[in-house]
């Protein structure tokens, strides 16, 4: 009976290392299942242990969970909604991604290599909110050219403060 246990219990382990991200709902019907399982008789011990369908349904549906938002671009391509590109800079994919989410737009930022560029995906159904999103990202990007950075300003004040010291120091009393 110890090695019908034994079995039982590789058994499920295999079933739950089968599952990427494990829900509570999965992991309550492989707790039934194991639980049922280990009622099998000697007798049937010799037969091999098979995936109950409670259990196979469930990680079929789990595989097939629509995404929203940022996803890789494999969940992107499984949505068949024909996919299409736009290239970013590494610079300013922060704010994109924050523009997409707020419209609600599917993309995947994908890094291209030896590059300082991302190719980001976006489903077509999504035309309105895209246009919209692309509109207010530009406005950022824009807006961004337009100020210097904080360390030209920096570069440009360094000589007059080292000049300033100079001049404002008091003279050493001896």
């Amino acid at each position: 009976m110890q090695e019908v246990e034994q079995e039982i219990a590789r058994e499920t382990v295999i079933i739950i290392k089968g599952v990427l991200r494990l829900s509570p709902r999965v992991l309550k019907t492989a707790i039934r299942a194991a639980k049922g399982s280990m009622k099998l008789t000697a007798k049937t011990a010799a037969l091999p242990v098979k995936i109950p369908g409670a259990i196979k349904g469930e990680i079929e549906a789990h595989k097939n969970v629509r995404h929203h938002g940022k996803q890789t671009v494999r969940q992107l391509a499984r949505q068949d909604k024909g996919m299409q590109s736009i290239p970013v800079d590494k610079a300013t994919i922060g704010d994109f991604n924050r523009v997409a989410r707020k419209y609600g737009v599917d993309f995947a930022p994908f890094k291209v290599k030896g590059q300082n560029t991302y190719m980001v995906y976006f489903k077509a159904q999504d035309k309105d909110a895209l246009t919209a999103a692309f509109e207010e990202y530009t406005k950022k990007v824009k807006q961004k050219a337009k100020r210097p950075s904080i360390r030209q300003k920096l570069a440009k004040l360094k000589p007059l403060a080292s000049e300033h010291d100079r001049s404002s120091r008091p003279e050493p009393v001896r």
